[in-house]
């Protein structure tokens, strides 16, 4: 049994730590040991932090974008407008794009990224999804792997992330 999911997990404190729990997470998920951390700081990156495959799927990119705990701050649709029209760019052409955050889980920018992906799919481009810090949690927790790395050793419960 994971009991990290019976704990509030606070956010990582630095973006390096959210976005290698996220492609920790992703990895897992999509069983893709060639998941890679796109380029490095600096560097042109179309909106991609993180791409990888999920069965035939490929490639699918990931944008991280960690938000202050307190006060708490959450994503915009400016802020998703501008990385889905980043991540267009990405070579070659994404099949879907996630953008997680440490923000909590909101509906309304979630259904924002199904009518953004309701217009692609018209176009012929990829589909995009938000996540949220508490989806994002729950799918660390189903990888007690990626769990114990980041939230502690379950023996021990929760600890300060990495």
């Amino acid at each position: 049994m994971n009991i990290h999911g019976h704990f509030d997990q606070a956010p990582p404190r630095h973006w390096q730590q959210f976005e290698e729990l996220c492609a920790d997470i992703f990895a897992a998920e999509w069983s893709d040991p060639a998941l890679v951390r796109h380029g490095r700081s600096g560097q042109t990156q179309h909106g991609v932090d993180i791409y990888g495959r999920y069965g035939a799927q490929w490639p699918i990119g990931i944008q991280c974008k960690r938000r202050a705990r307190w006060p708490v701050t959450s994503l915009t649709r400016r802020e998703i407008d501008k990385e889905v029209t980043e991540a267009r760019k990405f070579r070659p052409k994404l099949k879907s794009f996630y953008i997680l955050t440490t923000a909590p889980d909101d509906a309304a920018l979630q259904e924002y990224a199904r009518l953004i992906t309701q217009q692609h799919t018209r176009r012929g481009l990829f589909d995009v999804h938000i996540l949220g810090w508490q989806e994002i949690c729950r799918r660390a927790t189903r990888h007690s792997d990626v769990a114990n790395k980041h939230f502690g050793a379950a023996e021990t419960g929760p600890r300060e992330p990495l």
